[in-house]
């Protein structure tokens, strides 16, 4: 996809792997990196098996923050819940919620 020019490289320093871009992308990615691309955060709670929380290492390296998926974790075991989301917003990890659908009462539980 690189030869075919439909994904640019990228360094991130501190990291050995190259990551990659949409070339399409490139007029955002350099107002990233001059800091002008007027981007508002916005809060994502981020599903388990999204793509950004496959890489353990990665989201510890970089973020800071440990993530772990307790669904197949003994009860006794886990430390946030069954089903907890982490939190992003903007670039950062800010939290895990465990929210749980009452379906009866039509309500949404947050633990």
């Amino acid at each position: 996809m690189t030869a075919e020019g439909k994904i640019s490289p990228v360094i991130v320093e501190g990291f050995k792997p190259l990551f990659y871009y949409r070339s399409e992308d490139e007029e955002l990615m350099q107002q990233v990196l001059q800091g002008n691309a007027g981007l508002k955060p916005r809060m994502s709670f981020m599903a388990p098996l999204d793509p950004l929380m496959w890489d353990k290492a990665f989201i510890k390296s970089l973020w800071d923050f440990q993530y772990s998926w307790e669904i197949y974790t003994p009860v006794v075991k886990r430390k946030y819940g069954y089903y907890t989301l982490p939190i992003l917003y903007g670039d950062k990890f800010v939290g895990r919620i465990e929210a749980i659908p009452d379906r009866k009462e039509g309500i949404l539980k947050v633990k």
